[in-house]
């Protein structure tokens, strides 16, 4: 669950009275603080908090948004007049996130241990111990300079989660990923994914450790060929040090096509994100990948990938993102002859570079009901040239492949508790090549159940 959502929750666990003005007044707040837009929760829970300054849930709701902007001067004396005994282990929690965030450990040590040892508030009392260990092994290791821009802890301070989502979905012009002149016209889909990831060590001020897996399975009603599933393990290892979050994850990933073995993939990623503005960060990301196929006539794919990403992020009552991303693949490719001999390839070249552009727009018309809308563009160049044999089985033809493709996605959501939510998915796209064999046209419209175990 994203960062602001958490914590949006625990301010509606801590209003419990107000008036119908201020009952307007918090809901608005709760609102604009849930979708990202921290000004306009600012101004709600300021007005809320000068209604009653002794109003210790205004008081809490406004802390933690001067807290979220930054501002921690103002959110610290508002937390160290709560004295509403559900309240106080969560304020102690922020009092040491904000001591430690300026440097002064052993002042967040006091408070964290505090907040650790209120008897029946045991979210906060987990968050403390995390902290209190992160602290003992590392350190001072997150003590930023001084006046800097807030970190986004959205993926920093992650809980460890399960999920389930299962999706039924509409497609039209699937291609065959092994006999490209293969086409699916209108076919159903049934897609299972799975999910997990553990905490296993670390705060959200300093470094963490996990460990996760998925599993995710295609199927369709009418074109076996197609049926795809993937499973995967993962660890990874973050530090926060001052604006930068670094990360760097291993992961393994094995494939089946039509249920037999297809691909198997060993990963090694690098990456370091910081904030440019209180609203707005960058990522970026160095990849490589090892790629083996365990079945022969998928030996084509085995080589090496290497991936760079750049990735802007900010909220700004939309949530946007812009990304571009290399790549550069050195595959074993194909040689020999294909089975038609009025169609035969005699080499084909799986090795490219590429680059894609992508934008993606997300908003929320309510706290129930939030839609995306992303395009993308990817533009591919061969290493070496396709080599295929002519009608007359005599002569060859030498082309040298360009790939481009447009892509375009939307989907409305609707959260039907915090848990639950439906999405309806629609998608687009069309890739365009001077070798007619890779032309593809698809679009596909899906409905999906989603369910966040914890």
């Amino acid at each position: 669950m994203h960062w602001y959502g958490k914590i949006a929750t625990l301010i509606s666990l801590c209003c419990l009275s107000a008036s119908l003005l201020a009952a307007d007044l918090y809901r608005d707040g709760k609102a604009a603080f849930k979708r990202g837009d921290l000004p306009a929760a600012k101004i709600a829970f300021e007005n809320l908090y000068r209604q009653n300054t002794q109003n210790q849930e205004a008081a809490f709701s406004l802390a933690t948004v001067y807290f979220e902007m930054g501002d921690y001067s103002a959110a610290q004396t508002l937390f160290e007049d709560i004295t509403t005994t559900g309240m106080i282990p969560y304020a102690c929690y922020y009092l040491g996130r904000i001591a430690e965030d300026n440097g002064d450990t052993a002042r967040a040590k006091t408070w964290y241990q505090k907040a650790a040892d209120q008897d029946r508030v045991l979210p906060a009392q987990g968050w403390a111990d995390d902290a209190l260990l992160s602290l003992e092994h590392m350190g001072a290791l997150a003590a930023p300079g001084s006046n800097r821009e807030k970190v986004d802890t959205s993926t920093s301070s992650a809980p460890s989660f399960a999920f389930a989502g299962l999706e039924t979905k509409y497609t039209d012009g699937l291609i065959d990923p092994v006999d490209t002149t293969s086409v699916d016209a209108s076919d159903t889909s049934y897609a299972l994914l799975v999910a997990g990831n553990a905490h296993l060590s670390g705060s959200p001020a300093s470094a963490e450790l996990r460990l996760g897996g998925t599993y995710f399975g295609e199927h369709y009603a009418d074109f076996d060929e197609y049926n795809i599933d993937s499973a995967s393990l993962y660890t990874e290892l973050g530090a926060k040090r001052g604006q930068h979050l670094f990360k760097g994850k291993l992961e393994y990933q094995y494939l089946w096509l039509d249920g037999q073995q297809y691909l198997q993939q060993l990963s090694g990623t690098l990456g370091d994100k910081f904030s440019l503005t209180g609203k707005t960060s960058l990522q970026l990301h160095g990849r490589y990948i090892a790629v083996a196929s365990p079945a022969e006539e998928f030996e084509r794919y085995d080589g090496a990938v290497w991936e760079a990403r750049a990735r802007l992020r900010g909220t700004h009552r939309l949530r946007w993102l812009l990304d571009y991303t290399y790549r550069t693949e050195d595959r074993e490719d194909l040689e020999g002859t294909l089975a038609n001999p009025f169609t035969d390839r005699l080499f084909t070249s799986y090795s490219r570079d590429s680059h894609q552009l992508r934008a993606r727009l997300a908003w929320s018309y309510s706290e129930k009901w939030s839609q995306m809308l992303e395009v993308s563009y990817r533009t591919a160049e061969y290493h070496d040239p396709d080599v295929l044999r002519s009608a007359d089985a005599i002569n060859t033809e030498r082309l040298l492949r360009e790939n481009d493709r447009l892509k375009f996605r939307t989907d409305i959501t609707y959260r039907i508790t915090e848990k639950f939510d439906i999405a309806l998915l629609y998608e687009w796209f069309d890739e365009d090549s001077n070798n007619d064999i890779y032309d593809i046209d698809s679009q596909s419209v899906s409905l999906g159940l989603n369910y966040l175990f914890w």
